[in-house]
């Protein structure tokens, strides 16, 4: 699968995706090589998926999987879900360390439902963390 007219690769300090208010930005402090791709309406057209996938290294090393959502966890994590087992990209992610981040305009901080889907997702793929942030979502690399 040709990813090229959905990706965009750099080593800029920032890197960031943003989308109706919602942002995930990544600090880039080493300068890794970052790869961005667009999954919604681009690497992938049917079904559910994600918004973005941030890919750093090359080969990948770690895969960020982002859902810039409004308030529909539920549906955010379903879309994670099925990214995750999209077959390209297991095959494409099957020896680097993965990470979801689902970044919504309302979050309860630690609520039941955020923890149920945690434990669901450590349930299918005991590698992969979920974490869920409020308008905003920041990390170092």
């Amino acid at each position: 699968m040709d990813i090229s007219h959905c990706s965009e690769c750099n080593n800029n300090k920032i890197v960031k995706v943003k989308e109706n208010g919602k942002e995930f930005i990544v600090n880039n402090n080493s300068q890794k090589l970052i790869t961005k791709i667009k999954i919604d309406n681009c690497l992938i057209i049917e079904g559910k998926r994600c918004d973005w996938l941030l890919e750093i290294d090359s080969p990948c090393s770690l895969a960020l999987y982002i859902e810039l959502k409004g308030k529909n966890i539920e549906q955010a994590y379903d879309q994670l879900l099925s990214t995750l087992n999209h077959s390209y990209l297991q095959e494409r992610h099957k020896e680097s360390k993965k990470e979801c981040y689902i970044v919504a305009s309302r979050v309860p901080k630690a609520g039941t439902n955020v923890q149920v889907y945690q434990a669901r997702l450590k349930q299918s793929h005991p590698k992969v963390s979920l974490k869920v942030k409020s308008m905003k979502a920041e990390i170092t690399i």
